[in-house]
């Protein structure tokens, strides 16, 4: 069979499928389904249910890690890990946008964690298993801007379509065929020779790039929680015109993550990759900052969001960049699931910690959301600023 260049945006291509649920599910429908489901209690039981979901992913991509890098060292290209995160996800999309009740909807969302973490655990491993490494920062980019488009075109899809089992059917299609492209070139790639570091760089910064990720995650995930929350109860949308808002919203924020994930990918190669990392956090943190305790209007929320998204696309670029070129090869995928701890925690801890801060200070409703998101500003410029003390041969 002949063997194909590596590319990074084929490889990639999963990313986008994955990436169009979550932006789709977590920025939209999940928030909108248990509003119909749950009512007054929706805050709440958001505040439960997702956390929930992200421990199971957490769990999940840990002993697909282990399991997987076993089967890598037998031969193994991880693709089977693909089919069968696919074929557990699809089903589970198409349940937790019909369930009925509640209870159907937190098993379909459980289960949708399961098979796209079953997925993403192999998925994590591909740039560094298959692009050399002077090509980090700029397969990084590939990666970030599929996923920040897949993002976007989530968001548009679950906001602006009113049919619950039609948005159903395009997240299940769009895995289906990003799965697909994602194998196809994975089974025809030549893997690559892995990049050699120091034994005195490995630890500390290890530590370091892991705080780092949780404190911005936990940023992103206070974002894709409360937006819908801020559009309805900050500003004072109807329910229905607040899924379409908040939608558009994100769909600035992921398409401005995708540009800045592009123009991030040279200079993430050329330079060192903290400074396009300090310069995209600072955006995001800066602008998250002025939607939370300024911003008054619908239109402002979009651009404020738009903003934003372009240092976080640039931000991304740089994270996984470094990460790449830090963790040990031999056993990439667990080490991947134990480092995307720094993920699904923040998933977790997110809603948990804002509720905690509104019910400490009791914020009335309607300003809730805004205390959220200027929390979300605090985390993401936490987690650029500790950058700064990774050592330099680190960050490549």
């Amino acid at each position: 069979m002949r063997v194909k260049t590596n590319s990074a945006w084929r490889l990639g291509a999963l990313w986008f499928g994955l990436q169009l649920v979550w932006g789709a599910v977590l920025g939209v429908a999940l928030q909108s389904r248990i509003d119909a489901l749950a009512g007054g209690d929706a805050l709440v039981r958001f505040a439960q249910i997702v956390p929930l979901g992200a421990l199971v992913a957490a769990i999940t991509q840990i002993l697909v890690g282990i399991l997987s890098d076993r089967r890598r060292k037998q031969g193994s290209s991880r693709v089977e890990f693909y089919v069968v995160g696919i074929i557990v996800a699809v089903p589970a999309l198409w349940v937790l946008m019909t369930a009925g009740t509640l209870a159907m909807l937190v098993v379909a969302f459980l289960a949708l964690q399961i098979g796209a973490n079953i997925a993403t655990g192999p998925l994590q491993t591909t740039i560094a298993e298959y692009i050399p490494a002077q090509r980090y920062g700029a397969a990084s980019a590939a990666m970030g801007a599929l996923q920040s488009l897949g993002n976007a075109v989530g968001a548009l899809v679950a906001s602006q379509i009113p049919d619950a089992r039609l948005v159903a059917l395009i997240m299940m299609l769009s895995l289906l065929v990003s799965a697909f492209i994602t194998i196809q070139d994975v089974r025809t790639s030549a893997p690559c020779e892995s990049a050699l570091l120091d034994d005195v760089l490995i630890v500390r910064d290890r530590s370091v790039l892991f705080l780092s990720r949780a404190l911005v995650y936990l940023g992103l995930y206070s974002l894709l929680g409360y937006a819908y929350f801020f559009i309805r109860d900050a500003l004072g949308l109807t329910a229905e015109s607040s899924v379409r808002s908040s939608g558009v919203m994100l769909l600035a924020f992921t398409i401005g993550g995708a540009l800045g994930a592009v123009l991030a990918g040279r200079p993430s190669d050329r330079l060192d990759r903290r400074v396009p990392a300090l310069v995209g956090g600072g955006l995001a943190s800066g602008s998250l900052a002025l939607m939370a305790f300024w911003v008054s209007s619908v239109p402002g929320a979009w651009l404020c969001a738009g903003i934003a998204g372009l240092g976080w696309g640039a931000l991304l670029v740089a994270d996984w960049a470094i990460a790449t070129r830090l963790l040990p090869p031999t056993v990439r995928a667990t080490a991947m699931g134990i480092w995307n701890l720094a993920v699904v925690v923040p998933q977790m801890l997110a809603p948990v910690l804002a509720a905690g801060l509104v019910a400490a200070f009791a914020v009335e409703t309607s300003a809730a959301p805004r205390w959220a998101l200027g929390l979300a500003a605090i985390w993401i410029c936490a987690g650029t600023v500790i950058l700064g003390v990774l050592n330099r041969k680190a960050t490549g």
